[in-house]
């Protein structure tokens, strides 16, 4: 009994040592296989990562000539009258970030952020305009200090654009909530 032990245990060994380099040989074939997969997506594809990430209510994402555009909603952003981010503020562009660290910037390693600040239609016209840029400031701050993937602050144009462009009219609550927001254009061609 004890030799038959042996044998299955010799028999076991053997099969090993030849199945182990078939098993890491089709892992391997398996990871260039995804690489290439990870390198051929485009817009609509990075458009859908964002979607299945972000819920509408925190996040809209929209295929532009140039990339793809993520407006983030300001009621997940930042207080009223305010440009310092908020827990689920942070939560969000950490998800933002990981996306485009992992899976945008290594496709293209040229693309740039550009974060435009807004506001809505309340208070003074040069105010709003000062309080969209330091949002998108704010934003871009975070973006260039999170350790495990930070942006360089070489890639980020921001713009602060207060009261124009409003996604929706200016005509209630709800709505100039919406239009108080920041956009992130991430642009694919540097």
């Amino acid at each position: 009994m004890k030799v038959k032990l042996r044998i299955n245990s010799y028999v076991r060994n053997a099969s090993l040592a030849i199945v182990l380099p078939l098993i890491v040989l089709f892992f391997s074939s398996c990871i260039e296989k995804n690489k290439t997969v990870i390198t051929t997506f485009g817009k609509k594809e990075i458009k859908s990562m964002f979607d299945e990430f972000f819920p509408k209510d925190m996040a809209v994402t929209e295929v532009t000539n140039s990339g793809v555009k993520i407006i983030l909603k300001n009621k997940i952003l930042f207080k009223f009258d305010s440009y310092n981010l908020t827990a689920s503020a942070k939560s969000l562009l950490r998800k933002f970030l990981f996306i485009y660290k992992c899976k945008i910037e290594p496709k293209y390693p040229n693309s740039r952020l550009i974060l435009v600040g807004y506001t809505d239609d309340i208070g003074d016209e040069k105010y709003n305009l000062k309080l969209s840029y330091k949002r998108a400031q704010a934003v871009a701050n975070f973006l260039e200090s999170i350790d495990f993937a930070k942006i360089d602050k070489n890639k980020i144009t921001i713009i602060g654009k207060g009261e124009a462009d409003p996604i929706v009219p200016n005509t209630n609550k709800e709505n100039r909530a919406m239009n108080r927001r920041v956009e992130i254009i991430i642009d694919l061609n540097g």
